[in-house]
């Protein structure tokens, strides 16, 4: 069983629980949502400093030894994602309660 830890792990559980939420499954299946979760594993695990790892699972990243830049513009984009992503989530989960009802 995969983890349930990242966002392919949270897009497999979900779309089990949630199989008619469209919306959820397009917000967690946007690309920049992957982007952001391999990110934070970078920043977390390895200080910032690209590797190859990360530089194979995002392939438009800056060069393996720099650190990766993160800019204001990034976070608010980030934030905006996550939001909408959560938002979605939410949608679905009224949607199936209130069809349980």
């Amino acid at each position: 069983a995969r983890p349930v830890d990242s966002v392919p792990g949270f897009k497999v559980v979900f779309a089990e629980l949630f199989p008619r939420a469209a919306p959820m499954r397009e917000a967690f299946n946007h690309p920049d949502l992957y982007r952001l979760n391999q990110t934070r594993n970078l920043i977390v695990h390895r200080n910032g400093v690209i590797d190859s790892a990360f530089r194979k699972l995002v392939p438009l990243a800056p060069p393996v030894g720099e650190v990766l830049e993160v800019t204001a513009g990034d976070v608010s984009s980030s934030i905006m994602l996550v939001i909408n992503a959560g938002e979605a989530l939410a949608d679905a989960i009224l949607d199936d309660s209130r069809s349980r009802a």
